[in-house]
């Protein structure tokens, strides 16, 4: 999926993208953004991402670190 959106594969979980209102959206994620940590956790692909987001419980603070085209990002979450 990584070449069809034009950047170069790595490992983690890109995003193909992002609903308006989203969770995703608030922390400033966008479409083609990369997410390689979960709390520090390493994501190792989309498989990886949605079980880690699925241990998560409301309330508790997710912090994601992902890439920006080269620039290391991270935002921070209340769920």
């Amino acid at each position: 999926m990584a070449g069809r959106f034009g950047v170069t594969p790595v490992s983690g979980a890109l995003i193909g993208g992002v609903a308006p209102e989203s969770l995703g959206a608030k922390a400033g994620l966008r479409e083609k953004d990369i997410i390689i940590e979960i709390n520090t956790h390493p994501v190792h692909g989309a498989d990886d991402l949605q079980r880690m987001l699925s241990d998560v419980t409301s309330g508790n603070r997710l912090s994601i670190t992902f890439l920006r085209g080269t620039e290391r990002r991270q935002a921070v979450l209340l769920v």
